[in-house]
């Protein structure tokens, strides 16, 4: 089982303060029971102090929620450097502002079908601005001519450009002939701010108006695309009564029921669940930046006729499998009920609800694209929008 960066970390220092305190029982000259006692208990003190320091903590709570901190693992510039990341036959750099006056960078990915005539612009020895502008006409005209556009909306950690979300966006776009649109949240990559949960909101309203904007001429089908927390962020934005959305058709990938369940049992996790009254007393706690993404709460409001694909690996070590399974069974009571009351006729229990479920065999968080059951699933879906 892959080990994640929230772990990786967590050994590191755990390896660290296990040298240094051999170092400092050798100075001491501890004997063996009287070390080991002194370790325990400074082991605990600590684990009790981060624990009670995380739960009154906002910033903490904000860089273990989302993880936003690794994206100082790439420089903010290189993003949107297209060559340098080997996109630049296939995207194109895009910007969105928030209701909040925040600018939201993102991409828009062509099909690679396309990929020769955007070689033939970017090289052409005209001046930058006048070869961006027309990259944005092309881009443009095709996507007013295409068929399919997603808007992928992506979960925790790094940033738009990680090789897991590329992959995901060029399979997407090859596989089913469609335009891709990605944005980084705020406080992700080389967008400013600082995540939320209010904010992530915010951000799927804006880049839900660039689409609509960017397709006002274009009859091309509208599918949302969320993995992870992105899922559920997606799931908020259907539910927005503020939001125009007119979308046909909803895929969500490793998704949880509510944020703080996934916290309560993804294996990542189990590090902070030494003391389980203190690990429960942080997740009482974990208000600060975040009311715990509480999908499975208003499903409800989301229109019983956007048929909804659920995609989950049967070995997800972020988001356990069962809470994919939870929220679907949710999903379908949901839509259930909604078809009963229509038609006032308790036979109806079993009509379509619009809601499907794919189990991926052997698969992980960020490895489901990799899976031919992935790409035939989507395929299926989208014939019958």
């Amino acid at each position: 089982m892959p080990v994640g960066i929230f772990q990786c970390a967590t050994l590191a220092l755990l390896s660290v303060f296990l040298s240094f305190a051999i170092f400092i029982g050798v100075l001491l000259d501890l004997g063996l029971v009287q070390f080991v006692a002194s370790l325990v208990s400074v082991l605990l003190v600590f684990y009790c102090s981060f624990i009670i320091t995380v739960s009154h903590n906002k910033t903490l709570q904000i860089g273990m929620m989302y993880l936003n901190w690794t994206k100082k693992f790439r420089a903010s510039d290189q993003l949107r450097n297209l060559r340098s990341l080997g996109l630049q036959s296939q995207c194109r750099n895009i910007e969105t502002k928030t209701e909040d006056g925040l600018i939201l960078n993102g991409y828009h990915m062509i099909p690679s079908r396309h990929s020769l005539k955007v070689n033939t612009l970017n090289a052409n020895e005209t001046s930058k601005s006048k070869k961006n502008k027309d990259i944005d006409t092309y881009f443009e005209q095709s996507l007013n001519a295409s068929k399919l556009v997603f808007l992928y909306m992506h979960g925790i950690a790094l940033d738009r450009a990680f090789t897991y979300r590329i992959e995901t966006m060029r399979y997407l776009s090859d596989n089913f002939d469609a335009h891709v649109i990605a944005f980084d949240y705020r406080g992700f990559g080389d967008c400013k701010g600082e995540p939320s949960q209010t904010g992530t909101h915010l951000d799927a309203r804006a880049m839900n108006e660039w689409l609509n904007n960017a397709t006002r001429n274009s009859e091309a089908t509208k599918v949302l695309y969320g993995h992870s927390m992105g899922a559920s962020v997606s799931a908020f934005l259907l539910a927005d009564d503020q939001a125009d959305t007119g979308y046909s058709g909803f895929i969500i990938n490793g998704a949880f029921d509510t944020g703080l369940e996934c916290c309560r049992h993804s294996n990542v996790s189990k590090v902070l669940k030494l003391i389980p009254p203190l690990f429960d007393y942080m997740l009482k706690h974990w208000n600060l930046c975040s009311d715990g993404y509480k999908t499975i709460d208003i499903i409800d409001k989301i229109d019983k006729n956007i048929p909804v694909l659920q995609i989950h690996g049967d070995k997800d070590h972020v988001v356990p499998y069962h809470l994919g399974k939870k929220l679907y069974s949710a999903f379908v009571k949901v839509r259930e009920k909604k078809v009963t009351n229509e038609s006032n006729d308790s036979s109806s229990k079993n009509a379509n609800t619009n809601v499907e479920f794919v189990t991926i065999e052997s698969g992980l968080h960020s490895d489901n694209i990799k899976f031919p059951l992935w790409v035939t699933s989507i395929a299926n879906f989208l014939e019958k929008l």
